[in-house]
């Protein structure tokens, strides 16, 4: 679990919080809201992501507890193949949002801590914590059916 926490940690900063900073670097304060905005997947998308995850663990969890025959077996296979990669995309989204939230607030602190205020820095920590154990879900989830398909 520890070696998921690490990899999780270093995978959403590269995949959120670089991109960020390297906004910052190349265009100042300006150029941050045009990065996080080109960084958020609409909310469309993250529902449409998120419905593909759950009809993914829907047929994960009926391709081995229900009864199938062979031909059948195989399309569910298949079928649940094909989720498992879309559902990577949510986990991605995940995983960029955490890092985007992580790195802000970290440049805000570091960058122009004189206009923190305290109830911005608690949603951002809260949201920042909620996508940060989202993340770690979806990850020993994607671990726990890998373990299963075995």
């Amino acid at each position: 679990m520890l070696r998921i926490l690490v990899m999780e940690i270093l995978i959403v900063i590269l995949m959120g919080g670089v991109p960020l900073v390297i906004g910052y670097k190349l265009g100042g304060i300006e150029q941050l809201g045009d990065v996080l905005k080109a960084l958020m997947a609409s909310d469309q998308f993250q529902l449409y992501a998120a419905i593909l995850l759950l009809f993914n663990l829907l047929i994960s969890g009926l391709e081995h507890w229900v009864f199938w025959s062979e031909k059948n077996r195989i399309v569910v296979k298949f079928i649940r193949e094909v989720l498992s990669q879309l559902g990577n995309g949510l986990h991605g989204i995940v995983r960029v949002t955490s890092g985007m939230l992580l790195m802000f607030l970290i440049m805000w602190i570091l960058i122009e801590p004189n206009s923190l205020q305290a109830e911005k820095v608690f949603v951002i920590v809260v949201f920042t914590a909620a996508t940060f154990f989202a993340s770690m879900t979806l990850a020993v989830l994607h671990l726990k059916l890998k373990q299963i398909e075995r």
